[in-house]
């Protein structure tokens, strides 16, 4: 064997360790795009005529898919749980904390704690710390899903308004509700949001318990 020979042999090997990688990259590089492009169509993006914030946007959505995809991979079982693609999913961690976590409300919270927690419920009997501790039965079900039984409103979206005391809350008093009466009624948050003062600041943030209160009290 000649050393062309055995060059160009060397040669080919490094071709397929290096371009069957490169393919493998290509190949995925090439969904992840389908996919943002999905993406962008299904919530509606208004960057997609900013090349810059585009290129941006799907940096950070290419970072969100490989999250997913490790986070999925440590599931157990298919009772374990699976995470997908949201609207979020090309926001960086600090835009999402800046405009939907509000990191200002746990400094109101200690300021003016009275706002948020009537002194009625803080002394009321059924407080946690009082609340006996139930026995576990073992033969529970593997899984309850809740919208197989009706018993849930359609996920609704709060945008930027910091109410989510309001939405979570009112979206609980309907499946009680339903579990009740066996009928699954839509109740108004907005209402919520606009009556429920005793505390509470709209979409500036509020309490689930003053608004449980407020219910109570109005109903």
């Amino acid at each position: 064997m000649d050393l062309r020979t055995f060059i160009t042999g060397v040669g080919v090997v490094a071709l397929c360790f290096f371009g069957i990688p490169i393919r493998i990259d290509d190949k995925k590089l090439a969904e992840h795009r389908l996919k943002f492009q999905s993406f962008t169509q299904q919530y509606n993006k208004g960057y997609v005529m900013d090349q810059n914030e585009y290129d941006m946007r799907f940096e950070l959505f290419q970072n969100s898919l490989k999250m997913i995809e490790e986070l999925n991979s440590l599931r157990s079982g298919e009772n374990s749980a699976y995470y997908g693609l949201t609207e979020f999913s090309d926001l960086s961690q600090e835009e999402f904390m800046h405009y939907k976590l509000h990191p200002l409300l746990s400094k109101r919270l200690r300021k003016h704690p009275g706002h948020y927690v009537s002194a009625t419920f803080r002394n009321h009997d059924h407080h946690h710390n009082r609340l006996k501790k139930r026995a576990v039965e073992s033969d529970l079900p593997q899984k309850v899903d809740w919208r197989e039984k009706g018993a849930v409103t359609p996920v609704n979206n709060q945008k930027t308004c910091g109410a989510c005391w309001a939405f979570s809350t009112v979206q609980t008093v309907e499946s009680m509700n339903f579990l009740k009466t066996g009928q699954l009624i839509k109740l108004s948050v907005q209402q919520a949001i606009d009556c429920a003062r005793n505390g509470n600041m709209g979409c500036d943030g509020g309490d689930t318990c003053s608004l449980l209160m407020w219910l109570a009290n109005n109903k």
